[in-house]
């Protein structure tokens, strides 16, 4: 059971939550978004400039995103110490979502006895602290007794915090939980749901988040590169580019935007050039009966479905998914 939400956790933290937008932060907000921006369209480089002038004015998102960077690998070389330590740092600025993403790594990726120790502290804190994605891995780690005491109703509480906040993958930790607990238990969980989320003791987790900020590479701020297309605000509709009648192959279904160009950017790796002479769209959907959002990647035109399945042909041996759309 923990495995599954353990890897549903991990996917989940990657797609929901690479990149953090405090709407409070007025002052920083135009400037992050901008970030957001460029990353959005592997303007990596650019974004990646921003983050660091941000981080060095003590700001927690930028030191979020870098960490997310440098996990993923995109614009800097993949490297989870990297990571932790710059989420370590953006913990260090009291930012809630850092914790998350340090208590991630350590849990999923050290795999120590004392690492996931640590691992489980944070998420505790960061769930305290609002966290919706550190809710979610509590409840499930108190609803299989991973490395916590099992118990069904504070996995219960923690799964509707975080169900609450939006945080889609929990309502499975809660059905599951409720179909266990009697009425008189769900009163009770429904109590500690009250006393659950509270002040975060920053101050006492210094020593343990000061040892992971020593990993981080020396910030060192860059000119921040202009992109070759003026920036504008990513918006969201029915087609970010427009579709046309015509043939078209469909190479994936994600979450995000940030998957989508995540799948381009493993097209544009491929030994050919395999989109020289396409052109992506990508459609927001959702499924029947369901409030999830999805994005279909398509990539075309084609001429007919012979030269559509030609290119599905090329595409298969790195193993993306691949099939032909009709017009």
């Amino acid at each position: 059971m923990i495995t599954r939400f353990g890897a549903r956790f991990t996917a989940l933290i990657a797609a929901v939550i690479v990149f953090w937008l405090p709407a409070h932060q007025a002052e920083a907000a135009n400037t992050l978004r901008d970030a957001k921006a460029h990353y959005e369209r592997a303007e990596y480089e650019a974004a990646i400039a921003i983050w660091e002038q941000l981080a060095h004015a003590g700001s927690g998102a930028a030191f979020y995103n870098l960490g997310q960077a440098y996990r993923l690998g995109q614009g800097v070389p993949a490297s989870t110490d990297a990571a932790k330590g710059f989420f370590a740092q953006g913990s260090l600025q009291k930012h809630t979502e850092s914790l998350t993403g340090l208590a991630t790594l350590l849990y999923f990726e050290d795999r120590g006895e004392k690492s996931s120790g640590e691992a489980l502290a944070l998420f505790q804190d960061a769930g305290r602290g609002g966290s919706a994605e550190a809710q979610y891995m509590l409840a499930a780690l108190h609803y299989n007794g991973a490395g916590v005491p099992k118990d069904i109703q504070l996995a219960y509480a923690w799964a509707h915090l975080s169900l609450e906040k939006g945080f889609e993958s929990a309502r499975t930790v809660k059905q599951r939980a409720r179909a266990l607990l009697s009425e008189h238990q769900l009163s009770q969980a429904a109590i500690l749901v009250n006393a659950l989320e509270g002040p975060v003791d920053f101050e006492g987790l210094q020593p343990v988040l000061r040892k992971w900020a020593r990993r981080a590479p020396q910030l060192t701020p860059r000119t921040a590169v202009k992109s070759v297309q003026p920036l504008r605000q990513p918006t969201v509709a029915a087609a970010i580019n427009p579709v046309r009648k015509e043939w078209r192959l469909q190479v994936g279904a994600f979450r995000s935007v940030g998957g989508a160009q995540m799948q381009l950017q493993k097209l544009a790796a491929g030994t050919e050039d395999l989109l020289k002479g396409l052109q992506w769209t990508l459609l927001q959907t959702k499924k029947p009966g369901r409030d999830e959002v999805f994005y279909r990647l398509q990539i075309g035109p084609f001429p007919d479905r012979m030269t559509a399945e030609a290119k599905c042909q090329q595409i298969k041996p790195l193993k993306l998914d691949c099939f032909v759309v009709a017009p």
